[in-house]
């Protein structure tokens, strides 16, 4: 679950559920047209394949932009299918967690109770360098017959926008805010890193790049095209 997970938090921004308010309000950091299809690829650190993500806008209706994605491995087979919903509430982006579980595989776990949940992070509509955002967090559970098996811990947090600059990945050159984070994750023993993101409005995240608590980049992904 290694690779998959860390497709997760890089891909932080791309995901969100909230109350919706009112469309002319929001500005979405994700597409608003229907038919719209994004693919991102994440590498390790020595740029070998890890993962491929693939979706699709499929409804817009009023706040709400319904999509459909697909997870593949380096192997071009698929890890799993979900729809999920992206939306604003009180004029900003709503970035759940636990959507970011949406598309990988969770066979494993198939016949245990899993139990999520999650402190939502925002994401103003207008970004500027030196801009401190929330933290968010997100507890997973895995129980079989009322007996706790696995508790997984994640928390993002010190979540800063840097500056703002464009980026160029094989999708074009985005303008995009560059957005730096913490991570701390525990399942049987806790691990530190950190983030970095290039997110564009109407399009989400850009580049992505994931370090060990050592500063050590461990992987990355690119925003491979968007159609």
């Amino acid at each position: 679950m290694k690779n998959y997970f860390s497709y997760i938090l890089i891909s932080l921004f791309l995901l969100s559920a909230g109350k919706i308010s009112r469309a002319q309000d929001c500005t979405y950091y994700f597409p608003k047209k229907t038919g719209t299809e994004i693919v991102m690829k994440s590498y390790s650190e020595k740029d070998k394949l890890t993962s491929v993500g693939k979706s699709k806008v499929v409804e817009v209706s009023g706040n709400a932009v319904k999509i459909e994605s697909e997870v593949f491995d380096d192997k071009e087979k698929s890890l799993g299918k979900s729809n999920f919903t992206v939306t604003c509430e009180n004029g900003e982006f709503v970035m759940d967690l636990s959507n970011y579980l949406k598309g990988v595989n969770m066979d494993a776990y198939k016949d245990m109770e899993v139990k999520i949940e999650t402190e939502a992070m925002h994401m103003p509509a207008t970004l500027k360098a030196g801009d401190a955002l929330d933290d968010g967090q997100m507890t997973i559970v895995v129980s079989n017959q009322g007996f706790k098996m696995m508790t997984m811990k994640v928390r993002i947090f010190n979540r800063k926008v840097e500056k703002l600059e464009s980026m160029t990945t094989p999708a074009g050159t985005f303008d995009c805010a560059k957005i730096t984070y913490d991570v701390d994750s525990k399942v049987v023993v806790s691990t530190t890193g950190k983030g970095v993101e290039w997110i564009s409005k109407n399009v989400g995240v850009v580049r992505s790049e994931s370090y060990n608590s050592k500063g050590k980049m461990v992987g990355y992904t690119l925003l491979a095209s968007i159609k």
